[in-house]
């Protein structure tokens, strides 16, 4: 006793039960870890939005009630889309840019609605029929002649911390087709901005832009206007 060394009550049946204890804290360190690296894994080999809807919709075609909430629901995205669109036009919340149309959402009832893509190209699409009849004239020598101004829509998803922007031409005339160079714009401006972006569609005129980015990214697309 009268030595440097330190006694320890429980000898080794102590030491036994605090190595224990460790091993199994890693152990339980270490099925976190796996656990963290299948969710990552799972999450990257999530099926997309699309796939899903698609079967999603199959499996309707023999499940009438199945279809009956389809239905139900697809009416209620109408109204919401409506009900938005209205709302955007009565405030005056379209802004003139350089030859564009602007819409940016960042608050709303239905916001979160129109992060999804194709729900927003659908009002894209409701807005520009709208507002047809509302085209500022340009004057061409004596006569007047109306110019299409594309559109360019904007929904902040709060969660991801991002924009859904997309773009989209808005012909003249019912049935018109134009071709749509957004894609190639939104490319040259991300370069050229150096902003986040990201695509979840095969088309290249819908993407989403971190939200620190998005004024920059926009006011690439502004200036490359005059190339496309």
């Amino acid at each position: 006793f009268g030595g440097a060394r330190v006694w320890r009550a429980g000898g080794r049946w102590n030491a036994e039960k605090v190595r224990a204890a460790e091993e199994a804290e890693q152990e339980e360190q270490a099925g976190e870890e796996a656990e963290e690296t299948e969710g990552v894994e799972r999450k990257d080999n999530a099926e997309p939005w699309v796939v899903k809807n698609f079967w999603a919709a199959f499996d309707a075609l023999g499940d009438i009630m199945r279809l009956r909430e389809a239905l139900f629901l697809g009416m209620s995205v109408h109204r919401a889309i409506i009900r938005t669109g209205s709302s955007i036009i009565d405030k005056n919340d379209i802004r003139l840019m350089k030859g564009y149309r602007v819409v940016q959402l960042r608050q709303g009832p239905d916001l979160v609605l129109f992060t999804h893509p194709g729900v927003l190209f659908r009002l894209g699409l409701w807005l520009a029929d709208a507002l047809r009849d509302r085209v500022e004239g340009t004057n061409v020598g004596r006569r007047t002649k109306k110019k299409s101004l594309p559109i360019i829509l904007a929904c902040l998803n709060e969660k991801a911390k991002t924009y859904v922007v997309i773009g989209m031409n808005a012909a003249l005339d019912f049935g018109d087709v134009k071709k749509n160079e957004f894609g190639l714009a939104f490319l040259d401006a991300k370069e050229d901005s150096g902003a986040r972006t990201r695509h979840s569609s095969f088309d290249t005129s819908i993407l989403e832009v971190n939200e620190a980015d998005f004024d920059r990214f926009i006011a690439e697309v502004y200036q490359s206007k005059d190339k496309y």
